[in-house]
């Protein structure tokens, strides 16, 4: 894989974040081409197979998206015979979602390519660094929307 920027840069964390961001679509255009999967679907079923049966409140937090974005994608899977809904055993008013059979072997489908394209970006990735500032991004989006003490607009 070639290297797109450079190991040295004086670009603001918000300017690295975009980069890597585009580079990384790419990559994962390209690793999912030729499928019906779109990379921003394969992380939901990604996440999905991790997680487990969750609810889809559950699941839209853990992805840092809105809930009714997450409700889409599990409204269009399900259509696609991927995801179903299942009780919830704790709240008989929720349900919880997961994968179905078809959408677990679709993610097993797809995990190989995955795995090959991780393994070349971790090759040439300071992974101390990356987790700092994915630590540092992740902090940010649970910070409050705006300082204390000033009010809105």
């Amino acid at each position: 894989m070639a290297e797109y920027l450079p190991r040295e840069r004086s670009m603001s964390l918000e300017l690295e974040v975009f980069a890597v961001a585009q580079l990384l679509g790419s990559v994962l255009d390209w690793t999912l081409a030729g499928t019906s999967v779109t990379p921003r679907d394969f992380a939901v079923y990604s996440l999905m197979q991790q997680a487990g049966p969750t609810t889809p409140t559950e699941l839209a937090r853990m992805a840092g998206m809105a809930a009714t974005t997450m409700s889409d994608y599990l409204r269009r899977f399900m259509e696609q015979g991927h995801a179903h809904r299942l009780p919830n055993p704790r709240d008989g008013r929720s349900y919880r979602v997961a994968l179905t059979p078809a959408g677990g072997r679709l993610v097993a489908e797809l995990e190989p390519r995955f795995a090959q394209v991780v393994r070349r970006i971790e090759e040439q990735l300071d992974v101390r660094s990356a987790e700092v500032r994915i630590a540092h991004c992740s902090a940010g989006r649970d910070a409050p929307s705006r300082p204390r003490g000033v009010a809105a607009e």
